[in-house]
């Protein structure tokens, strides 16, 4: 496999480039272990009980108001992020994009100081109840927590189950 260099990214807030956006961390994907074990059994078996909350963090320089102004509940539904990427290998390129809506949990401030003051901003914490990526227009990840989806490559992982216990197949 070629490696590939991240070569630009962009930050969107409601449809808004947020130009000030200086650092992205997407959420890390984990699922929370049960373990099962039979009478019979040595050892258990690690079984997938769901998923494990997800966070972000998006790092503004200076001061940003319309992020401010998405801080905790919001009476018209989570605030939405969209990250864009591009990353080239010689002569290809693959465009990766991250969408995502939940609730910002925290807004903290940096420490001012003497040598970093144009560094100076604000860290935010989402908190996603919706996340999804593509690369090159392809799903590969889509989560939507209040519906019950996971799908990864496309691949619906609990789709018969949810749909049942959400009387969708009756």
């Amino acid at each position: 496999m070629t490696k590939t260099f991240l070569t630009r990214w962009a930050l969107y807030s409601e449809g808004s480039h947020v130009a000030n956006a200086s650092e992205y961390t997407p959420p890390a994907l984990g699922i929370t272990e049960a373990e099962f074990r039979a009478g019979h059994m040595d050892m258990p078996l690690v079984l997938d009980d769901g998923m494990e909350a997800m966070s972000v963090t998006i790092k503004l320089v200076g001061a940003d108001e319309r992020i401010l102004s998405l801080f905790g509940f919001q009476s018209g539904g989570n605030p939405r992020f969209v990250v864009r990427e591009g990353y080239v290998s010689g002569k290809n390129k693959n465009l990766l994009e991250d969408k995502m809506e939940g609730l910002i949990t925290r807004y903290e401030s940096d420490a001012r100081t003497e040598a970093d003051r144009a560094k100076s901003g604000v860290t935010i914490t989402l908190r996603p109840s919706l996340y999804s990526r593509t690369i090159d227009g392809k799903e590969v990840i889509y989560i939507d927590a209040i519906n019950g989806v996971r799908r990864i490559n496309g691949v619906d992982q609990f789709k018969d189950i949810t749909d049942f216990v959400m009387g969708k197949n009756l």
